[in-house]
């Protein structure tokens, strides 16, 4: 019931993404490098409770910043969309498995529109997208299903938004 210190990110960086996979390991993605604005990162570290230590990983194939991951029931970590280092957008989607970092990140279906997104895990298992910006706000939503490796489009949010909070429900 009370903050505890830990162990430092090998990598200072803002604009990235963060999950916990199923084992209770925390994975920082991508982002922005805080000593140089204009570099977005590929790295990766994960944090594991139990020694108290960040480990670098394979680098993303793709340095992105403000994009949505998620990770799926069979342990899979995704990068989706995001921004690249000149302000472009991307599409595409990385998957992770953590079981044998040695193949690195893999290309996986793309989404349909190159953004910077938001997302969350449904009820039923598959990851949601929602909103963003092309420049120009949107109001798209899309879902991943891992099992076939395939997007689909899902009905549009009511306000085209960025940069919102998305939470899975119970």
């Amino acid at each position: 019931n009370k903050w505890v210190p830990v162990a430092s990110m090998n990598q200072a960086r803002a604009d990235h993404a963060t999950v916990t996979d199923n084992n209770g390991r925390i994975y920082t993605i991508g982002g922005k490098s805080i000593n140089n604005w204009d570099s977005v990162l590929n790295s990766v570290e994960c944090y594991d409770l139990d020694t108290n230590t960040w480990i670098n990983l394979p680098s993303l194939n793709t340095s992105r910043c403000d994009f949505a991951a998620f990770v799926d029931s069979q342990n899979m970590i995704y990068a989706v969309g995001g921004v690249t280092k000149n302000g472009g957008h991307l599409n595409s989607t990385e998957r992770f498995d953590p079981a044998h970092p040695e193949q690195g990140w893999r290309f996986v279906s793309p989404i349909s529109k190159s953004t910077n997104t938001q997302g969350t895990i449904g009820r039923d298992g598959l990851f949601y997208i929602m909103g963003g910006w092309l420049p120009g706000l949107i109001n798209d939503v899309e879902f991943y299903n891992p099992e076939s490796n395939s997007w689909s489009h899902h009905s549009s949010m009511n306000r085209a938004q960025n940069n919102m909070g998305v939470v899975k429900s119970q």
